[in-house]
């Protein structure tokens, strides 16, 4: 252990600070919302007490200084929040590439930080819910750390596990590199590149606890909607397309740059993101660039793939109109604009989009993103020797199913809204591979295509590009989008309060999230999901296989019973779909 990199480092917290924020859940979407509630409990993001401010280390970046917001006793880890990964994108940095940091003088307490600007469809409104209470900007690019308690007790050089009363400053030790740091766990946050954030219900204090030690954790926002997915000739030629995944990539860079200060690693980290956080990492991997990262945890990999070109262009110009930017000079007016004006203009925009869409997201610009990944990936244009691990949920599509279509005629129109590029032809043969007889409604024909088309179809296509990848399903009920976020993050909370509304118990939502969580971390500690699994709880884990070391492509199933094994198919329907999507036909191309 004495060969960890060495943080910088004043005194240490002798108690945690309160973070007893608490979630208020609402009554839309009961299930998902009461387990979210139940598992998570607060968000990260401590209320900061300045009288602790002698007792917490601190950390020299070279930029700048930041003392831990907070000690979490219950998983033994200090807490960094809100350190600068890049400049504020603001004024003329708005619709650029990040730039560096810009050098702080002051120790930095991390207690300021921002939300991204955020926006959801109007049918979403209720993911607003999942966002912690804070100050939304377009002055957001922060990441937070959680470091082992042991690492920077060590080199205080104290081995007790328990924390000492002590005032004094014990003095600085400059930080050095090495890697032969702990593995990092980097998580990218989802929520349809238009919201979401690093912290608010993504505690890593589950993590942590599972780790045991063993990894250091890093989350970070990145902007969102059009600040960071705004695209059109305008935008490529004067900006940046798809800033938001530069933003990704700046927090990666400082990972690679800063992360030894930490106690970790450089040389091994783990990317692990889901739906839109997945579908990033995704993009990553088919990027024209190298990628920044060793191993891949991709849940729920969806993203409503944008390839027309005068789609993108329209919705520019409609954006800008919002704005008020007509003209020529529209793109220089929106780089003037009032940045809350902005953000109200992009908050419209999202809010008024077709049913389970988000207006912006990831664009193929030709030059990061030559074309849609599902593409890349079977001419094999990809990134290699990154490890994998994918997932997907057994309904996908529930969420982004709009219950108002209920008819043939409804069903046919939004097919051909949904694929304006399409032939009759491609159309009709997508209505033969979905055919109404097979699912008793209208919603549930609507809901299969699009849990395929978007989020089913990419673990295959991962899984054939990445030959001995890790594959699993979460089946627990009712198996819709973003289930697997409370197993992910379960913290150890047990309130009941809104556990009658959940399809598990709050116990064996324990044990089943323990377990899970014992895969992730192991996975990303050692590349070997089965190393560190739990064994001995009451839903114990079960040996995971790659999917080329037994026959028929191995999958783990994840239920409410506990783990179980399945197989992905290769000659059923449900592939001859997922190769119906990769054909690419249904663009026009």
């Amino acid at each position: 252990m004495a060969g960890y990199p060495r943080p910088t480092f004043t005194a240490w917290h002798h108690s945690p600070v309160s973070m007893a924020i608490k979630m208020d859940c609402a009554p839309v979407l009961a299930v998902l919302l009461a387990l979210l509630c139940v598992s998570l409990g607060a968000p990260t993001q401590p209320e900061y007490n300045s009288s602790m401010s002698t007792y917490l280390p601190v950390i020299d970046l070279g930029y700048a200084r930041y003392r831990a917001a907070n000690y979490e006793k219950d998983g033994d880890y200090y807490l960094f929040s809100n350190i600068r990964y890049a400049a504020p994108p603001t004024g003329s940095r708005r619709f650029q590439l990040p730039e560096p940091p810009l050098y702080e003088e002051d120790v930095n307490d991390g207690s300021e930080g921002y939300l991204c600007n955020q926006a959801t469809n109007i049918q979403f409104k209720w993911l607003d819910l999942l966002v912690s209470p804070g100050t939304q900007s377009e002055d957001c690019l922060f990441l937070d750390v959680a470091v082992p308690g042991w690492v920077i007790r060590e080199q205080m050089g104290i081995f007790s596990s328990s924390l000492s009363n002590t005032t004094t400053a014990l003095g600085n030790v400059s930080g050095t590199g090495g890697s032969d740091g702990l593995p990092v766990m980097t998580w990218i946050h989802g929520g349809g590149f238009t919201f979401g954030e690093k912290a608010g219900v993504y505690n890593p204090k589950g993590l942590m606890k599972t780790a045991q030690g063993k990894m250091v954790y890093v989350a970070f926002n990145y902007r969102l909607g059009a600040f960071g997915f705004l695209a059109g000739k305008e935008v490529k030629a004067k900006g940046a397309i798809n800033a938001g995944f530069h933003d990704q990539r700046a927090a990666l860079d400082w990972i690679r740059q800063h992360i030894a200060k930490f106690g970790g690693n450089p040389d091994d980290v783990t990317v692990m993101g889901e739906s839109a956080g997945a579908s990033s990492i995704l993009h990553h991997l088919v990027a024209t660039e190298d990628v920044q990262f060793h191993r891949a945890i991709l849940q729920s990999t969806a993203f409503y793939p944008q390839y027309d070109k005068d789609v993108l262009e329209s919705q520019y110009y409609k954006f800008a109109s919002m704005a008020g930017c007509d003209g020529e000079d529209s793109f220089e007016c929106l780089m003037a604009a009032d940045g809350d004006d902005l953000a109200k203009v992009n908050k419209d925009a999202v809010y008024d989009t077709l049913y389970g869409t988000f207006q912006f997201g990831p664009y193929v610009d030709r030059t990061f993103i030559q074309l849609l990944p599902l593409f890349l990936l079977g001419y094999g244009r990809h990134n290699r020797g990154v490890e994998i691990m994918a997932a997907y949920n057994t309904d996908e599509g529930f969420i982004f199913t709009d219950p108002t279509v209920v008819s043939t005629k409804q069903f046919d129109a939004l097919v051909v809204r949904h694929f304006p590029n399409a032939t009759e032809e491609v159309i009709d043969e997508l209505k033969d591979l979905y055919p109404e007889s097979d699912y008793g409604s209208v919603f549930r024909r609507v809901s299969s295509i699009i849990a395929e088309w978007i989020v089913e179809c990419n673990s295959r296509y991962l899984e054939a590009a990445y030959s001995g990848a890790y594959l699993y399903r979460v089946s627990v009920p009712p198996g819709i989008h973003s289930i697997d976020l409370p197993l992910t993050f379960w913290g150890g909370s047990q309130q009941l309060d809104s556990a009658g509304q959940s399809t598990l118990s709050v116990d064996d939502l324990a044990d089943l999230a323990k377990s899970f969580q014992s895969y992730l971390v192991s996975f990303a500690v050692s590349g070997d999901p089965n190393k560190y699994r739990l064994t001995e709880n009451n839903m114990p884990t079960i040996y995971f296989p790659k999917s080329d070391e037994w026959d028929g492509k191995p999958m783990v199933d994840v239920g409410k019973r506990g783990f179980s094994y399945l197989s992905l198919e290769d000659d059923g329907p449900v592939a001859k779909r997922c190769d119906y999507w990769q054909d690419g036909a249904w663009t026009g191309r």
